[in-house]
């Protein structure tokens, strides 16, 4: 009967055990992913911000071409009125 008793406790405590293992790997697991969805979220955020400013520094050239331009056609509009 003591036996019994003790195997019985034996296998609680290794169910126990293995019990808080499991969960520990679990909430390992759990962090990991979480940490690299952030990680993920960062990097998305960086490249994000290096398109923009990409496209800002394309849109202030394309504004002084288009600037350019416009000054170019005045002044042939000018010339023009001037030898008419």
């Amino acid at each position: 009967m003591d036996n019994y008793l003790i195997l019985i406790f034996c296998g609680i405590g290794f169910l126990t055990a293995a019990g808080i293992i499991a969960q520990r790997i679990y909430y390992r697991k759990a962090l990991k992913k979480k940490e690299y969805g952030i990680v993920r979220h960062i990097h998305e955020q960086d490249r994000l911000a290096k398109e923009l400013e990409y496209i800002n520094v394309e849109k202030k050239v394309m504004e002084k071409m288009l600037e350019a331009k416009i000054d170019a056609v005045v002044l042939v509009q000018k010339l023009k009125d001037e030898f008419l």
